[in-house]
């Protein structure tokens, strides 16, 4: 297996074990241990807080060391913790805050581990393969949608939510040892005082780099809507009309495999595209990502609106993959992982604002009202990427070369004496 074959399956393998565990969470506090679904909902918001808290210094530690070394640090952590899980409840333990405890830690790990992989993007894939290698990870992430949840139910069928959560540790072994076995290219030099300053004056930094490029303030505001779209609008809408197609379990899965089974679609038509003005590409993906949605509030048949699904799923991978590898070829190495939490900040500052939006307009209005708004907000969403700044950006830096975004001379400036 190649390198960047190893790569992705490392990544695909731990997306698999990490889709798992919601599965055998709410088996275990639900059934095993007779608590309710206030327990589930504070098992699955403490892996959400890890990430969120950890996932700006994520970015400053990416910047500073290893990218290898910090993702296989991070899954170490993660075969640790989930091992001493494993332990705690074969022991018979039950405390909801001990399970929620151990959630915590892999979400602040997660967080650890994604601008890292964004780093390792830069400094450990040849710049040609970057498209490719990131499409073959959206596509395992894909596939992993799918078959994460299933392989979840039959552990727990088979061995019980404990020997779910020792495949998630395995698995994590098993994407440890193969970015181990890797061999970082050479990094390109740190510039400037980068490497020697405080934490405060390289986050201002990291901070200072999106701000100077006004496509990337574009970018990440787009990611920010389309996170509060689908991470808020759907996943408070899709429990409602789920009844109205017969079987709601029925429903659920079938959205969710046509989901992963676009994306893994996505990512082989994300790898063959060429685009000279990614974000221009962009930009049209965004708008096909409201079919949903009017399938939806049409009342569509449930068979088109899983066709909605794939396309839905076909366009979030495209999506992904033209972004990271836009900033992967237009931000500087040493300032990558700061500006890759940023953006997952941006994303996670979406989600739950989302969430609470769409909690209130759905109880006030009704699911029609809201799929209406879904429909507004990711139209309103592709806005964002009509900013000249965003339209004009090429592919690659034209000249090969990553610029300084501007501003950016004060920052890196050496600090005064006295």
């Amino acid at each position: 297996m190649g390198r960047s074959g190893r790569y992705i399956t490392a990544r695909t393998l731990s997306s698999v074990g990490s889709l798992t565990i919601p599965v055998a969470m709410a088996y275990l506090l639900v059934h095993d241990l007779g608590r309710g679904a206030g327990a589930v909902s504070v098992v699955l918001t403490a892996q959400i807080l890890g990430n969120a808290l950890f996932v700006l210094p994520g970015g400053l530690l990416a910047d500073r060391t290893s990218a290898l070394r910090t993702m296989v640090g991070a899954d170490v952590v993660r075969v640790v913790v989930q091992c001493s899980l494993a332990g705690y409840l074969f022991a018979g333990g039950s405390r909801v805050a001990v399970i929620a405890g151990c959630v915590f830690v892999n979400g602040a790990m997660a967080s650890q581990f994604n601008p890292a992989a964004g780093k390792f993007l830069k400094t450990g894939i040849p710049a040609g393969q970057v498209k490719a290698v990131s499409a073959g990870v959206a596509s395992g992430a894909s596939g992993a949608l799918v078959c994460g949840p299933v392989a979840g139910a039959l552990l727990v069928g088979l061995a019980g939510p404990t020997g779910a959560v020792v495949a998630d540790a395995v698995s994590f072994a098993v994407s440890a040892a193969l970015l181990s076995s890797l061999r970082a290219g050479a990094a390109p030099a740190v510039r400037g005082w980068a490497s020697r300053v405080g934490l405060v004056r390289e986050a201002r930094r990291g901070l200072a780099e999106v701000v100077g490029r006004r496509w990337l303030v574009a970018g990440m505001a787009c990611v920010t809507v389309i996170g509060m779209v689908g991470g808020g609008v759907l996943q408070v809408a899709l429990p409602v009309l789920a009844p109205r197609f017969g079987d709601a379990r029925w429903a659920f899965s079938g959205w969710q495999v046509a989901l992963g089974c676009g994306g893994v679609a996505g990512g082989l038509l994300a790898s063959r595209l060429r685009p000279r003005f990614p974000l221009r590409v962009m930009c049209p993906f965004v708008v096909v990502a409201s079919v949903p949605f009017v399938a939806l509030v049409a009342g569509a048949p449930f068979a088109v609106t899983c066709a909605a699904f794939v396309v839905l799923g076909v366009t979030q991978t495209v999506l992904n993959v033209l972004w990271q590898t836009v900033v992967t070829h237009h931000v500087p190495a040493d300032v990558i992982g700061r500006v890759a939490s940023l953006g997952s900040f941006s994303a996670l500052v979406g989600m739950p604002l989302g969430l609470v939006l769409s909690g209130l307009v759905i109880e006030r209005s009704g699911p029609a009202l809201l799929l209406w708004l879904g429909v507004a907000g990711t139209l309103g969403a592709s806005l964002f990427l009509f900013a000249p700044s965003a339209r004009a950006l090429p592919a690659e830096p034209v000249d090969g070369d990553v610029p300084v975004a501007p501003g950016l001379a004060a920052v890196d400036a050496p600090p005064r004496a006295g």
